[in-house]
């Protein structure tokens, strides 16, 4: 009867082991392309308590959870919860993988860092047009003088290859070399003026009227020339100190 009492008792104990070990772990449910309040519930439900840590959210972080979608998470799908999830927002994703084709991780591998991509390398500032009205520096510039090579060399470099968007006039125009249908287009800043001008010496190199400037406007005149105002979109192709030129190249030209 002794001997009964004492397998009983190891095999209670051997059930309560079993029963010990059989836990399941928790692991990571699949969010990415959900909107960031279904994903937090999506993680809350498979059992995860520890806060989620959310990256993005623009300049004033998330306001509205369901106006952020989920781009990436970590852990990836199915891999086992150590610590608090971490799930990477924007307002779309168009660049990101879907959970479904990230590889499966095991406990001991690390998530692979994909390096970042042109567009997300690129400043948000300055892969938008620049205008006076978001951009001091360009404000600065068409208010200043020709004269001071430091700062109008300073923004060529600065701001090569990006759009400026402001009011402008012909100065000055001449044929670019024999040509009869090409132009060499002094802009100044502002109204034109016979007596002064702002800014400084902005030039369209060897365009063509009808090819390259593309005018547009209620009124636009037959021929063009010396003193026609103008609505200009260009794009910064470089300054030459000693010539004192800075170079565009028209986007958009209206006539005003």
């Amino acid at each position: 009867m002794r001997r009964l009492v004492v397998t009983s008792a190891v095999f209670t104990v051997a059930l309560l082991v079993a029963g010990c070990s059989g836990e399941a772990a928790v692991t990571m449910p699949d969010v990415v392309g959900k909107g960031l309040d279904v994903a937090i519930s999506d993680v809350k439900r498979a059992g995860i308590d520890d806060e989620v840590e959310v990256l993005g959210g623009g300049m004033f972080g998330v306001v509205d959870k369901s106006n952020w979608k989920v781009c990436s998470q970590e852990p990836q799908i199915g891999a086992k919860v150590s610590t608090a999830p971490r799930l990477t927002v924007d307002r779309t994703c168009d660049n990101a993988k879907t959970a479904s084709e990230e590889p499966t991780q095991g406990p001991s591998e690390k998530p692979e860092q994909s390096a970042p991509t042109e567009a997300a390398a690129v400043v948000p500032e300055l892969a938008q047009t620049l205008t006076v009205e978001s951009n001091e520096d360009l404000a600065a510039l068409l208010a200043g003088s020709a004269s001071d090579g430091d700062m109008v060399e300073a923004f060529a470099a600065k701001y090569e290859g990006k759009n400026i968007e402001f009011d402008g006039n012909i100065a000055h125009m001449d044929n670019h070399g024999s040509y009869k249908t090409r132009y060499d287009i002094l802009i100044a800043a502002g109204d034109y003026s016979k007596s002064t001008t702002t800014g400084p010496n902005f030039q369209f190199k060897d365009v063509n009227i009808v090819s390259d400037l593309r005018l547009t406007g209620s009124n636009v005149p037959d021929t063009i020339g010396a003193g026609q105002n103008l609505h200009i979109i260009a794009r910064v192709e470089g300054y030459n100190r000693i010539q004192e030129l800075f170079f565009l190249k028209p986007v958009s030209t209206e006539v005003r």
